[in-house]
């Protein structure tokens, strides 16, 4: 192995053709496209709306901490994705199968795995008794990208960090405009 670059490419392509065994298990693969389809974008509002609605004020520091992350989430995910312009899994020529219609061309970092873990970090700072499962859902959410073949595994992996950082960005400006 000459460099870093070759290593990544062999531990990925292992990792997901270790994934693409999975692909005949029809239930499994439904489960993780739901699981995946969780992280679309639609769901994140939610929450904080709701709780808006019933005057919680702990809801208002959410919206605008999740506005703020994903302010600085979107651009820098959409940045990395066509500086690097990875291909995906399945438009190599390594002859894997996407499961999935991705929703853009390129694959590193994954966004659905970054946005999944920026809400389950700002949502666990508000209910920290519901981290574990929701650092559950968004660790399934990074696995179904990998199974669903339009991701690798360093993918989610960058994914995930990048949606930390940004969550962790998000609280701290936060702070510095919202009365704690």
């Amino acid at each position: 192995m000459s460099n870093w670059r070759d290593t990544l490419i062999i531990l990925d392509l292992g990792g997901c053709r270790q994934a693409a065994r999975w692909h005949g298990r029809r239930r499994l693969v439904r489960i993780l496209r739901r699981i995946s389809f969780t992280a679309d974008g639609w769901l994140y509002p939610i929450l904080p709306l709701a709780l808006l609605s019933q005057g919680s004020r702990p809801a208002l520091r959410l919206l605008v901490e999740l506005a703020l992350g994903f302010a600085l989430l979107v651009p820098s995910f959409k940045a990395a994705k066509h500086g690097v312009k990875r291909l995906r899994p399945g438009d190599g020529p390594w002859g894997l199968q996407q499961l999935v219609v991705p929703g853009d061309a390129f694959s590193f970092p994954s966004g659905h795995t970054s946005s999944a873990f920026l809400a389950a970090t700002l949502l666990s700072a508000l209910v920290p008794a519901l981290a574990l499962p929701l650092f559950t859902w968004a660790m399934l959410v990074a696995l179904s990208r990998v199974v669903l073949g339009v991701h690798y595994p360093s993918d989610v992996l960058a994914g995930a960090a990048l949606g930390l950082g940004c969550a962790v960005a998000a609280r701290l400006f936060a702070t510095t405009i919202l009365p704690a």
